[in-house]
């Protein structure tokens, strides 16, 4: 059985944001933070974002479809890593 993380990447562009990435609130609130930081909730005034921006591309998507689980070690890694050694196997001939 495999282990289960959570990546979080732009739905439609793949774009990964990182700590350093920073949405604005309304301009009411005008507070800076990193929406994935507080599952897209603001700290300072506490609205909650339904959308989400992709800093990239400039289209919005529900925030909660930023988060993908994925298989960490699982048979894709298991096939990844069989390919790469059979590559190293072959070169060295």
């Amino acid at each position: 059985m495999s282990a289960r993380r959570i990546e979080i990447f732009c739905p439609k562009c793949r774009w990964r944001p990182n700590p350093a990435s920073r949405w604005f609130c309304k301009p009411e609130c005008g507070n800076s933070w990193n929406t994935f930081e507080t599952g897209g909730i603001c700290p300072a005034c506490g609205h909650a974002w339904a959308e989400t921006q992709c800093l990239k591309c400039g289209q919005f998507s529900p925030h909660r479809e930023w988060y993908h689980e994925t298989a960490v070690g699982g048979p894709a890694a298991h096939n990844k890593k069989k390919k790469r050694k059979e590559k190293r196997l072959a070169g060295a001939r």
